[in-house]
């Protein structure tokens, strides 16, 4: 199976200093899949629902607020499977379908 996917990035700011999360799509099946939050979590979840994505999970690659702020409101409009980076691995991923 080929996977045509596009990635979106998006921005946010902490204190000044830049931050950056990226959705990754399947074009063919419009399900999407969120690499950190960027700390911008009303962003993505706009551009989300603007481009009628589907929302499958959310990867962190670290627990850092610049990495992992806002995933409680995403969680909130999408229960997904999170899953932690391997620096976590005394961390439990959040996994709604248990």
């Amino acid at each position: 199976m080929l996977l045509v996917a596009f990635c979106l990035p998006y921005k946010g700011d902490i204190g000044g200093y830049e931050v950056k999360g990226y959705l990754l799509t399947d074009q063919d099946t419009t399900h999407t899949f969120k690499i950190d939050t960027g700390y911008n979590a009303q962003q993505m979840m706009a551009t989300i629902k603007e481009r009628g994505l589907t929302l499958i999970g959310v990867g962190l690659t670290h627990e850092h607020a610049n990495h992992a702020g806002g995933l409680d409101t995403i969680l909130a409009e999408w229960p997904v499977f999170v899953c932690l980076g391997s620096g976590n691995a005394g961390e439990q991923a959040h996994n709604p379908f248990r």
